[in-house]
């Protein structure tokens, strides 16, 4: 699903940060520049805005210059040509600021600038509190170049192929710059290839993006969510990260309609995909046309997914060599699938649905009471509960007419997690303690060893099928450090008949911010919900339990409701919005706008939704 645009009040209050960060720190520069609106919204969104960077001043000292420019960070529309304005003619054209992303904290960066072996002191440095004793005065013309020194309390980093990655509490990165004169004006002629943005200015430059592959059975469409400049050369860009092909990570999950071998260093890479009309054209090389046509249904679809996240796209034409791709054939892949918006929860021993407010039974099934049932799962007319204090997985299929069939025993093992259901049938539920491998059990009754090397010596606390069959969402705890605790969405590799048989993740830790995880559950195709406390030092909250929503490795907090009992359980439906909360006193809680607020007059535990 596309991720909605920012909300007006959202935008205005990071645009109101940069210009106190301007305000604060650029004694010498322009304090406020143009707001215009991006690109026109998609119906029912709230437009986009962003901040029109302006270029330097004449005069501008060593560190107002570096100021503007990381200011100028911000104007990712015209390829940064404003903040290239900064840079020293040999560099200007040669910077490559889509090589790495560095998000620090709201806050500002520091900055420390030095000549000939002394540290400068101007007016906007004193107001950061320079070093005792250091030389007055700004830089001078004739004492050679001026370096600076820029420091930051990192959140994250994006590659230059759009993969974020959270940095863990206290991480901290410098990055050097070099001023000379150069037309009696100082300007950057050594910078690294990167852009360095606080949380505010990312907020406003950068969107998250789905690329779209399949399923091995080519049901469904996955993604792989990217954080791209939200430009409009963004089709292009999302074209040729496609034609890439899938992270390392998800590759063993899903296949995709191009070929492997396709050189991305050519034809479409090269060039631009038109825009136009609300129609993106995209030309692919011709060696397509001796595709499979199952291949070329499934990467016109996949391109369609793909390219319709784009406010301006709402149709997508593929050609091949100038001419129509043709011959296409194969099913018609689903996206993001719908799940009943009634969750289900156990309430005084029976299985419920809670429906506009109100408990309704689900008819059918045995009564749970003397059994000590918890954690319900739900597929269509099939269940799943756990038994016996949490020893055994109970398998309900919902009967017709009074029949109620009696419950099977589908798993045994210590302290099983919450059982899932995958789209397919397919019950994923794993003793807490692992081996280095999960367990899942198939329609048929076999129960699968699923290897997942990584969790050798964790502890799961959560294991969830997403509603595609080609992830799942594992959350798990190790030792003190950067992995405590790990929420990861993992690429399920099955075998030839369709079992899974292995699970893959990125290596770096997901989540090194998180000290406390009690379960993760899916939101929606692209977003996972945590409810779990971050370090006190962390970025992204204060160390409180709470809800916090990842989206491509980005994790923004909802917080936790007030004057309420500790929350112990999390749902998530379809979207932020059917997030549920449940507390140890049976206690419900749902969003309402930006606030949580209690469910009147229902009670009850573990509420689920399918996935």
């Amino acid at each position: 699903m596309p991720r909605r645009a920012r909300a007006p009040r959202a935008a205005l209050a990071a645009l109101a940060a940069l210009l106190v960060l301007a305000l604060a720190g650029c004694a010498s520069m322009p304090t406020s520049g143009p707001v215009r609106a991006g690109a026109a919204p998609e119906s029912g969104e709230e437009r986009r805005f962003r901040v029109e960077p302006v270029g330097p001043a004449p005069g501008s000292a060593p560190l107002d210059l570096v100021r503007g420019f990381l200011l100028a960070g911000v104007g990712v529309e015209d390829d940064f040509a404003t903040a290239r304005q900064y840079l020293s003619a040999d560099r200007r054209g040669t910077w490559r600021p889509g090589a790495r992303t560095v998000v620090h904290a709201d806050g500002g960066p520091e900055l420390r600038a030095e000549q000939a072996g002394q540290q400068l002191v101007e007016d906007v440095a004193r107001a950061r509190g320079a070093a005792e004793g250091a030389p007055a005065g700004g830089a001078r013309a004739d004492a050679g170049p001026v370096t600076v020194t820029i420091t930051v309390r990192v959140s994250g980093t994006v590659d230059d192929r759009g993969r974020y990655a959270a940095a863990p509490p206290g991480a901290v990165e410098e990055v050097r710059m070099l001023l000379v004169r150069e037309e009696g004006q100082w300007r950057i002629a050594e910078v690294p290839d990167l852009l360095l943005l606080d949380d505010a200015a990312f907020t406003l430059s950068f969107r998250s993006y789905q690329l779209y592959f399949a399923d091995p059975a080519r049901r469904f469409l996955v993604p792989e969510v990217r954080w791209l400049p939200d430009r409009q050369a963004a089709a292009t860009t999302l074209v040729t990260e496609l034609l890439r092909g899938p992270s390392p990570w998800l590759a063993p999950g899903v296949v995709t309609g191009f070929p492997a071998d396709l050189p991305t260093g050519t034809g479409t890479a090269r060039s631009s995909v038109v825009v136009a009309d609300g129609e993106a054209r995209v030309d692919l090389p011709q060696r397509l046309l001796d595709a499979d046509p199952d291949d070329r249904g499934l990467l016109q679809q996949q391109l369609a997914a793909t390219l319709g996240q784009l406010p301006a796209v709402s149709a997508v034409r593929v050609t091949v060599a100038g001419g129509e791709l043709g011959g296409s054939r194969g099913p018609v892949l689903h996206r993001d699938p719908a799940v009943d918006p009634a969750p289900v929860l156990l309430a005084q021993g029976a299985l419920v649905r809670l429906r506009g407010g109100a408990l309704v039974p689900v008819a059918g099934v045995p009564a749970l009471g003397e059994l000590g049932a918890s954690d319900p799962a739900v597929l269509d007319d099939r269940y799943a509960v756990l038994a016996a204090g949490r020893s055994q997985l109970l398998l309900l299929t919902q009967g017709a007419a009074g029949a109620v069939p009696e419950p099977v025993v589908a798993l045994a093992g210590a302290e099983l997690t919450a059982p899932s259901f995958g789209p397919d049938g397919w019950v994923w539920s794993t003793a807490a303690q692992s081996g280095g491998a999960v367990t899942a059990v198939g329609p048929d009754g076999r129960v699968a060893q699923v290897g997942a090397p990584w969790l050798a010596g964790r502890r799961v606390l959560s294991l969830r099928s997403s509603r595609d069959g080609a992830r799942v969402l594992v959350a798990s705890a190790g030792a003190e450090g950067p992995e405590r605790v790990r929420v990861d969405v993992a690429a399920v590799q099955r075998d030839a008949d369709g079992a899974p048989a292995l699970l893959s993740v990125e290596a770096a830790p997901p989540t090194p911010w998180l000290t406390t995880a009690l379960e993760a559950v899916w939101v929606d195709e692209a977003s996972v919900a945590v409810l779990g406390a971050p370090a006190p030092a962390a970025v992204v909250a204060d160390g409180a339990l709470a809800v916090q929503v990842l989206t491509g490795g980005r994790a923004a907090s909802l917080g936790a409701p007030e004057q309420a009992g500790e929350p112990v359980s999390l749902a998530a439906g379809s979207g932020r919005a059917s997030i549920l909360l449940a507390g140890a006193d049976g206690a419900l809680w749902h969003r309402a706008g930006s606030r949580w607020v209690p469910v009147p007059g229902a009670a009850g535990a573990d509420p689920a939704h399918a996935g």
